[in-house]
């Protein structure tokens, strides 16, 4: 059995724990198949096997001319597979939030503001009160409802300076429920955060609710230098 061959197309457990002894040839196969991300495209057995067929054949050389015009067609199903493996993303994520939510709504602890972000107040502090005309210099850590950071000032080691009126409408709207001093934790569905089309890149799924923990350290009046 050939080393490419012997790699499947899937992250399992007994496939990491396999990959130790593998050869560093192997170990490249191993990467590029993971990185390709079948699994997320809902390649199915079979398509899978073909997927590996047309690798396999990849690597004893031709060129690109003999595929050139099927490429609109690999384009076009690509894309589909792509959308779909999407809209199923957001879908699921959508339905844990809902589950979320509902035990939000059960927590005493938690407010819900009227256009629709959630909040905890940890210290309301006794500074000044950010207005949407002001910047605040910000100590905060972004999450998913599974946990997963996504962004986080603590970890750069500095807080964030940002005008009230240039970031997502809930992380602004929770600011404003403290003064400076202060501390709050965020709960802000999706259409008071990224929607359906987060940041390229970034590892918040579409239709993600976010949650933040902030607390502000500063805040800065536009005629604070006059």
């Amino acid at each position: 059995m050939s080393a490419l061959s012997a790699i499947t197309l899937s992250a399992s457990a007994e496939d990491q724990t396999a990959s130790k002894d593998m050869s560093p040839p192997a170990l490249f196969g191993y990467m590029v198949s993971q990185q390709v991300g079948l699994d997320q495209l809902g390649f199915s057995d079979e398509e899978k096997a073909e997927f590996l067929k047309g690798f396999q054949s990849g690597l004893k050389g031709g060129s690109m001319e003999a595929i050139e015009d099927q490429l609109p067609q690999l384009q076009q199903f690509l894309q589909q597979r792509a959308m779909a493996a999407q809209a199923k993303e957001m879908a699921k994520e959508k339905e844990a939030t809902q589950v979320f939510i509902e035990d939000l709504e059960g927590n005493p602890d938690v407010q819900k503001d009227d256009t629709g972000f959630y909040y905890e107040i940890i210290e309301e502090g006794d500074g000044d009160a950010p207005t949407m005309s002001d910047d605040v210099v910000v100590n905060y850590e972004g999450s998913l409802i599974d946990g997963t950071v996504f962004d986080s000032s603590y970890d750069r080691g500095e807080p964030a300076t940002f005008p009230m009126g240039g970031v997502i409408p809930g992380f602004s709207g929770g600011l404003a429920k403290i003064s400076e001093g202060g501390k709050v934790r965020i709960y802000i569905p999706s259409d008071l955060g990224y929607g359906d089309n987060p940041p390229p890149q970034s590892p918040i799924p579409p239709g993600a609710m976010l949650i933040f923990d902030a607390e502000i350290v500063d805040v800065v009046s536009p005629d604070a230098g006059e």
